[in-house]
């Protein structure tokens, strides 16, 4: 069998596909990519779309791909909208979309009863939800590619250290020493202003700096263990600066918010991933933490040194406060929401899930789709019981 039709066939028992349109799209991309690549090895781009939205390297025989997901770009664009709606609509939207993600990976697993509950909630609030328009401005739009960018690079990068010893050697210790130097500068007024906000006011100092340093003593037992995560992270952050100074005109101070964004959407999607498999009584797949706070600390340091800029530390206080509200929101409209509204709704599905099928799977299935969006809507699909 051809390598070609290995992977062909590998995608095709692994994912739930459908024509990717925008593959001319992505190989552009990925040969701009290519000519930012710090080592000879690189892997081989293969688009698809699929309801995993999954980014991975793979190796068949001899060859390297990574496959790209354009329905995770397109769920980033997605979740950025949502983000950036007013409060009651990214409440109400992330929710929407939590819908959407868990009937159609329901639908995957032909739990097609259980989708379709999720696929009804998800059609309902998206008739009074209202999102920013897909592509409002240009800027919305370099700023989801980067953050594609960002996706690509952390992967190949994981599959450039397994080429190189000598730069995953030297990148660990940069991401080491990275963290040394941030665990190691004391409480800043930042991380004061953090755990008062999350923990009460009324703390006092001490209490501050102890609960401070459990957190780093847990970031620490993270890069014990995850440091070629940290240093992919680097990679993918620095891959992002360069590819913004070479190919676009986009303002320094836009790209540390949108990777932070991309950090919560991926932890976003990840958590529902969880939430299914409990709704399920499934094995959590074995994942790397997200450590999404310890990520925003690093990233100032690594983006300090990119040769986009050097921005003042006036604008870095700026940018790091933008960051950090930015976390608050996300972890209160976003995930807090979303997560408080499906424990509530936990009864109904578990019920849903021990009746028998009063309706044909086939015929539930492809109402799923409709209604999901999977599959063009229509009215059958409203009526299917």
């Amino acid at each position: 069998m051809k390598t070609k039709d290995k992977l062909a066939q590998y995608i095709a028992t692994t994912r739930r596909t459908k024509p990717a349109p925008l593959a001319t799209y992505y190989e552009q991309l990925f040969d701009l990519l290519r000519c930012l690549s710090p080592g000879d090895a690189f892997p081989r781009l293969h688009t698809t779309y699929s309801v995993q939205r999954r980014c991975e390297v793979i190796s068949l025989d001899d060859e390297v791909f990574l496959v790209y997901d354009q329905y995770l770009g397109q769920t980033i664009n997605t979740l950025n909208r949502v983000f950036f709606a007013s409060p009651q609509n990214t409440a109400e939207a992330a929710l929407m979309y939590a819908c959407k993600y868990l009937a159609e990976n329901l639908r995957v697993r032909q739990r097609d009863r259980l989708a379709l509950f999720f696929a009804r909630g998800y059609h309902s609030l998206r008739e009074r939800v209202h999102l920013p328009p897909t592509s409002a401005n240009q800027l919305q739009t370099t700023l989801v590619m980067l953050q594609e960018v960002y996706v690509i690079s952390h992967e190949i990068f994981h599959y450039l250290c397994k080429c190189d010893d000598k730069m995953r050697t030297s990148s660990l210790r940069r991401a080491v020493i990275a963290f040394e130097a941030c665990a190691s500068g004391g409480l800043k007024p930042e991380a004061v202003q953090s755990h008062a906000e999350r923990y009460g006011t009324s703390m006092n100092s001490d209490d501050l700096r102890q609960t401070a340093d459990t957190d780093f003593e847990q970031w620490r037992t993270y890069m014990d263990r995850y440091s070629e995560e940290v240093a992919s992270d680097f990679h993918a952050a620095e891959s992002v600066c360069d590819f913004a100074a070479r190919y676009t005109n986009i303002d320094f101070r836009y790209i540390p918010p949108a990777l932070v964004l991309v950090y919560r959407h991926l932890r976003f999607l990840r958590l529902l991933d969880e939430f299914l498999a409990d709704l399920l009584k499934e094995p959590r797949r074995s994942c790397v933490p997200d450590a999404s706070e310890m990520r925003a600390h690093l990233l100032r340091w690594v983006l300090e040194d990119t040769p986009i800029g050097d921005p003042s530390a006036a604008i870095w206080d700026d940018l790091y406060g933008e960051m950090q509200e930015m976390h608050a929101r996300y972890n209160e409209l976003i995930e807090a929401n979303v997560f408080h509204t499906l424990s509530s709704w936990m009864p109904t599905p578990r019920k849903i899930e021990n009746e028998a099928p009063s309706t044909p799977t086939e015929k539930l299935g492809r109402a799923v789709d409709h209604l999901t969006g999977w599959l063009p809507w229509t009215e059958d699909a409203a009526a299917t019981e």
